[in-house]
């Protein structure tokens, strides 16, 4: 099981809604766990998306940032579920 330490400052937990912060979260292990479960994130299809969903703000940006820092790596079933998302996103290579 991965943990993530997440440490957003209060402000800007409190001005992101819950689904712009699933949102972001969801990027972040994306993000995190490209090296540990062996995929390649394709660079422009990330930016891409970034804007397209409205991730591309500073107040997101931190969010996703402080989100990707990994404690422990993941284990198959995260790297399988994770890796299948980041596909169905288009965001691979």
């Amino acid at each position: 099981m991965a943990i993530f330490a997440i440490s957003v400052a209060g402000q800007a937990s409190a001005e992101m809604n819950s689904a712009r912060r699933n949102q972001a979260s969801g990027l972040a292990q994306i993000i995190a766990f490209s090296k540990t479960c062996s995929y390649e994130i394709d660079q422009d299809a990330l930016a891409r998306y970034f804007v397209d969903t409205g991730l591309s703000d500073p107040e997101a940006l931190s969010y996703i940032h402080n989100a990707v820092v990994l404690v422990s790596e993941p284990g198959a079933s995260e790297c399988t579920i994770t890796k299948a998302t980041a596909k169905s996103l288009g965001l691979l290579k």
